[in-house]
């Protein structure tokens, strides 16, 4: 008796080992893309033509009525992250379906229609060879989802890649410890220059393929998931 609790015990243990290596844990983010260093581009400035002269080209940039919104290759715009996601749907089913099948054999062969067989099973009734039925099926289902959230905030991101047409890739990130709990909000996608305010900035509703992520990880983080067991027992649990 002892030898057979032993072996079940360790099906057991092998069974809940086995759930382990199925259960779907969370996906390492790979933070290389988002926290790496751009290179610098090589710029290659021209000669002083005029030595003695107060305008020289390669102090261009400091002049008053200069445009300085973003628009090279590591320049810096900040994005006001204006998100508002809401949605709602309603599903209703409704299913069904009647159907009732009989007939009926009133002479088979010319014999009688009981066969002989006055006293079917003992009932004290003729046989009488016939099929009556009736199915009915109904369904009827509800469904409502509705989801919402809102993301504020603001973020200072660098341009990656400047495309032909004047576009601009950007990418950005903000790391941010308190209490041991890391707080992460990454951001990317493509500008145009004419979008972007005379104070450099730039609303998120106006980045194209905007990828914005907030996220935490810590304490915190790890209490908000349920532990391994509650997931695979609910992974293993078939109602």
């Amino acid at each position: 008796m002892k030898k057979e609790n032993r072996f079940c015990i360790l099906c057991l243990l092998v069974l809940v080992l086995v759930q382990l290596g199925c259960a779907e844990r969370p996906p390492v983010r790979d933070r290389t893309k988002f926290f790496g260093q751009v290179p610098e581009p090589v710029l290659t400035l021209p000669e002083r033509q005029y030595p003695g002269s107060l305008w020289q080209e390669r102090n261009s940039e400091s002049i008053l009525f200069m445009d300085h919104k973003a628009s090279q290759v590591n320049d810096i715009v900040t994005v006001q992250i204006v998100e508002t996601v809401a949605g709602t749907g309603v599903s209703n089913s409704k299913y069904e379906k009647e159907t009732e099948l009989g007939f009926q054999v009133d002479a088979l062969l010319g014999l009688p229609q009981s066969l002989g067989m006055n006293n079917f099973l003992g009932l004290g009734e003729p046989f009488q060879p016939g099929v009556k039925g009736k199915s009915v099926n109904d369904f009827e289902g509800k469904g409502q989802t509705r989801r919402s959230g809102t993301l504020s905030g603001t973020i200072t991101c660098r341009v990656v890649e400047v495309f032909q047409n004047g576009n601009m890739e950007i990418r950005g990130s903000r790391e941010v410890t308190l209490n041991r709990e890391q707080q992460f909000i990454v951001l990317s996608g493509v500008i145009r220059q004419e979008d972007i305010t005379s104070f450099n900035t730039i609303r998120s509703d106006n980045v194209a393929d905007a990828r914005i992520e907030y996220y935490g990880e810590g304490i915190l983080a790890d209490k908000e998931s349920p532990g391994w067991l509650a997931r695979v027992l609910d992974w293993v649990w078939p109602f």
